[in-house]
């Protein structure tokens, strides 16, 4: 069963998908790997490879607002990708 987080004190290792702009799909998958007062910067990864890419920067309130959702572990991050794209093919 995936995990999905609320907010978090110390958000390092947390993994995150961001909503795109109609709130019906997924724009960014990374994992929080700083933090410097309210700023997160989140290591972004390739939707093809699953390499890293580039780091962002985020703010607290962004990640922790409703166009945000977070994840314990990448494995649970995967696994609701995978699921949320079944379900769009299925459509």
């Amino acid at each position: 069963m995936v995990k999905k987080i609320e907010k978090k004190e110390y958000p390092i290792g947390l993994c995150l998908h961001t909503r795109n702009e109609s709130g019906d799909g997924i724009k960014y998958q990374g994992e929080v790997i700083g933090v410097d007062g309210n700023v997160l910067f989140v290591q972004l990864y390739s939707w093809v490879m699953g390499e890293p890419t580039i780091v962002k920067a985020m703010t607290k309130d962004f990640v922790y607002s409703d166009k945000c959702i977070l994840y314990a572990t990448n494995t649970d991050m995967n696994s609701e990708y995978d699921k949320h794209y079944a379900i769009k093919r299925e459509k």
